[in-house]
């Protein structure tokens, strides 16, 4: 956080809110003139804390993006339409195969199901909030990440 330049921190902010804001506003317009409709957001845990330093500015806004989501649920609800959020935790992806293969293996060893997240287990869940199983399941950051943040609560 020391050595992160205002400007930068305001540009992850603004870059990450921005994109959230207009899709979705553009979605509740498509999705309210049909009386339905559900959105899913993707956030991360580490709105939740850091796992490591220089998370400052995405920490900062998953956490904006998962407060919005749960106003705009309250908002939406006389158009039909659930907003909700799939907060990840760590994902082996193109841009995380970069972590030392050290820290991977201790990630999967402290993770209740032994573990990390593929990108198919973020689809399930998004599918899951997507279906008629969540109809009544609005304005919720649902943490899929195997378990292992149980430890920060």
């Amino acid at each position: 956080m020391r050595t992160l330049a205002w400007d930068d921190f305001r540009t992850k902010e603004t870059g990450e809110l921005a994109s959230v804001y207009t899709l979705t506003q553009r979605a509740l317009e498509l999705m309210g003139a049909q009386g339905q409709g559900r959105i899913v957001h993707v956030s991360s845990t580490v709105a939740d804390g850091p796992p490591a330093p220089g998370m400052a500015a995405h920490g900062t806004a998953k956490a904006a993006l998962n407060t919005f989501a749960r106003i705009v649920a309250h908002e939406a609800r006389p158009l039909g339409v659930n907003v909700n959020v799939v907060a990840p935790g760590y994902v082996r992806t193109e841009s995380s195969a970069r972590i030392p293969q050290e820290f991977q293996r201790r990630l999967a060893e402290n993770t209740p199901l032994g573990r990390v997240a593929e990108p198919e287990d973020m689809a399930r869940a998004i599918v899951m909030l997507l279906g008629e199983e969540a109809a009544f399941v609005t304005g919720e950051v649902l943490t899929v990440d195997s378990g292992y943040g149980l430890a920060r609560r």
